[in-house]
């Protein structure tokens, strides 16, 4: 999916059990945007090159799973804020603007990552795992 370079890809709000599997999308300003949005399954999804974040966790995201994920060359490419209870396994995160995981939220497993934690001092900083591995992305 290739946007303009505005709006949002995917936009979920107030919504549950939503599932995203092997899409590409680029040139939004979210490609993938949860708004009040849990227990949803987000794997092998590339999500580069967008204005602001490959997916953004926002406000009572609570409880989502993001696996295999690439998300690279946006200005963040994990955001989130007011969101808890989220797992991280094994995505890619590399060469984004500002933070590759910004996490203003407490997060039970972020663990297998492959990222560069450009700003390590965030709230989640304790918990997230960054292994090496970012190259070109």
């Amino acid at each position: 999916m290739q946007g303009n370079g505005e709006g949002q890809g995917i936009i979920a709000r107030e919504v549950g059990g939503l599932w995203v599997i092997n899409c590409s999308i680029h040139n939004f300003e979210d490609a993938i945007r949860l708004e009040y949005s849990s227990h949803s399954h987000f794997e092998a999804n590339n999500v580069s090159d967008n204005a602001f974040s490959g997916i953004t966790l926002w406000e009572f995201s609570n409880s989502n799973y993001m696996k295999d994920n690439h998300a690279n060359r946006n200005d963040y490419g994990f955001y989130v804020i007011h969101s808890e209870n989220n797992v991280f396994q094994d995505n890619m995160a590399c060469n984004n603007t500002y933070e590759d995981i910004s996490c203003e939220s407490y997060q039970v497993d972020l663990g297998g990552n492959k990222c560069n934690p450009l700003w390590p001092l965030t709230e989640c900083a304790n918990s997230l795992v960054c292994q090496p591995g970012c190259g070109d992305g």
